[in-house]
């Protein structure tokens, strides 16, 4: 398995970009792009006896993508947003902003957001994606993720400055993705002053958490290499601009970012024990990617017990097997969690933040 490495900021212009769907791109540079939906279109799924709309199960909304691998258990993706929410293009016009707002039930759902599409299995799509951004609804302009997982679950809240097409200010939307897990968060721009002005990437501080979705995807059976390996799809991330009930929806996405922090031995275990029982980083097979970041316990995200840290190691030796040869290392590594399981340490992670989303027993 390869791994694709993007740098931080994606330019608009790069060929690393997929289009799927009924739109049009215009503008395309390094830093902006505008993208138009063409006819009806949505992304959005319902159960059977769901009102108004029953058993739906709608993928036409254009989508501005990036190939990113199933392997890539940590990422962050983000971009700046605004959305036309006038109707579609009329007879003599160029540009959504030269048009006069339509009658509500047309403009309402148009939507600009930051997309992601979790991969398929053979000759099948996933069923779990998300999007995240700014939609008309109600006459007014909000901030809101829907997550499919696999019916659409939509939480929304008025966006505080108008971000549509023409406007001052813009919607940051970021998603971070941690081994099974997303979250999504935003920020606002400053005022910009001039049409051309684009926004500065927004600090860490002025990032507000709107969506924390677990168990996204579920991780896969811990069992042999082989099989890890087959379990790797593509994952899509980029954006989408969709309308359900317009005839056209114009979006612009200025300085799109990806940044990956994974490693690409998502099917080795980072933890295991000495001869003694004591915990040690296992390093193996990381020497072609000399960037990646090896796990600190100390910066464990979970919740840590110390009780279970601390027996960890007795439960580990317990399994009575040795790390000193290369060839036995990841089978002592299976007996390892095996044993700690055994000894009632099921959160795997408070023990071991060394493992990858993929590596869950």
């Amino acid at each position: 398995m390869s791994i694709i490495n993007y740098p931080a900021q994606v330019d608009f212009d790069s060929e690393k970009w997929s289009l799927l769907g009924a739109a049009e791109l215009r503008d395309a540079s390094a830093d902006l792009i505008n993208l138009t939906a063409k006819g009806s279109s949505d992304w959005w799924r319902t159960p059977k006896g769901s009102q108004p709309l029953d058993n739906v199960n709608a993928r036409t909304g254009p989508t501005l993508t990036l190939a990113v691998d199933d392997g890539e258990a940590n990422w962050t993706a983000g971009v700046w947003m605004q959305c036309g929410m006038d109707e579609s293009m009329g007879k003599g016009a160029t540009d959504e902003r030269q048009l006069k707002p339509a009658p509500r039930r047309l403009a309402r759902f148009k939507q600009a957001a930051l997309f992601v599409h979790a991969g398929e299995t053979i000759g099948e799509p996933s069923t779990s994606w998300t999007k995240a951004g700014v939609e008309f609804d109600e006459g007014r302009e909000n901030v809101g993720c829907v997550v499919a997982n696999p019916y659409s679950d939509w939480s929304t809240a008025p966006s505080k400055p108008s971000v549509g097409l023409s406007k001052q200010n813009w919607l940051y939307v970021q998603v971070t993705r941690h081994g099974p897990d997303l979250s999504v968060s935003i920020a606002y721009s400053e005022a910009v002053q001039q049409a051309s002005e684009l926004p500065l990437r927004p600090q860490a501080s002025e990032l507000v958490q709107i969506r924390e979705i677990r168990g996204f995807v579920q991780p896969a059976t811990f069992q042999d290499e082989a099989s890890c390996e087959a379990s790797g799809q593509k994952w899509r991330v980029g954006v989408m601009t969709c309308g359900p009930l317009s005839q056209a929806t114009q979006s612009t996405f200025a300085k799109f970012s990806f940044e990956s922090s994974s490693s690409s031995t998502r099917c080795d275990v980072r933890l295991a024990c000495d001869d003694n029982g004591d915990q040690e980083r296992i390093e193996d097979r990381t020497e072609e990617h000399s960037d990646v970041t090896q796990p600190n316990l100390s910066e464990c995200p979970y919740p840590r017990s110390e009780a279970m840290v601390n027996a960890a190691p007795s439960a580990i030796a317990a399994s009575g097997q040795s790390a000193s040869s290369g060839a036995s290392k990841r089978h002592h590594r299976l007996k390892a969690f095996n044993a700690a399981k055994l000894a009632g340490l099921h959160n795997l992670p408070t023990m071991a933040c060394g493992l990858n989303h993929k590596d869950y027993m």
